[in-house]
């Protein structure tokens, strides 16, 4: 995927998924509701992709805070 490019929803569900996420926590770290993001998996909605970036730089974080 380039930068700027939206996310599919396969791709947006694998990475959640990934992180071992529900939608509402996933959907929380850019400060969406649980739906959004369930529409986001769905292909009913497409994500901005600078809110994919964001979330994708938190649930990195938000990771690398649980190790630590």
């Amino acid at each position: 995927m380039k930068p700027g490019e939206t996310p599919t929803p396969e791709q947006v569900a694998k990475a959640r998924e990934r992180m071992k996420l529900t939608q509402q926590e996933a959907a929380a770290l850019i400060f969406k509701k649980w739906r959004a993001w369930d529409r986001y998996e769905k292909g009913l909605r497409k994500m901005d992709p600078a809110y994919w970036e964001l979330w994708l730089i938190k649930a990195k974080i938000a990771q690398l805070e649980e190790t630590h």
